[in-house]
C-alpha cells in the first residue's frame, strides 16, 4: 500500500497496484537516471493508469505524477544527458 495517498472508494479511482509499482520504478530511475530502462518525464507524463472503484484519487496522483516528471527530467539534465 502507498504511503503517499489515501486508499478511497469513489469513481475513477487509481488501481492501487499499478500506482505502487510505478512510485518504485520512479524511485529506481530518479536513483539511475541514465539507465536505459528508467523511465523518463516525457513517458510519465503520457502514462495512462487503470482505474478502478476502490484506489487511489486521481487528481493527488496526477499532480504527484507531474512533479516526479519535473524531477526525472532535471536528474537526466543533472547526470549530462
Amino acid at each position: 500500500m502507498s504511503h503517499r495517498f489515501p486508499l478511497l472508494a469513489q469513481p475513477a479511482c487509481y488501481e492501487p497496484h499499478a500506482v505502487e509499482i510505478l512510485e518504485r520504478l520512479i524511485d529506481l530511475s530518479l536513483d539511475h537516471p541514465t539507465d536505459p530502462h528508467a523511465i523518463t518525464g516525457h513517458e510519465l507524463r503520457r502514462m495512462s493508469l487503470p482505474c478502478r472503484s476502490v484506489g487511489y484519487p486521481t487528481d493527488l496522483v496526477d499532480d504527484w505524477l507531474d512533479q516526479q516528471a519535473d524531477r526525472l527530467e532535471q536528474a537526466v539534465k543533472e547526470a549530462g544527458q
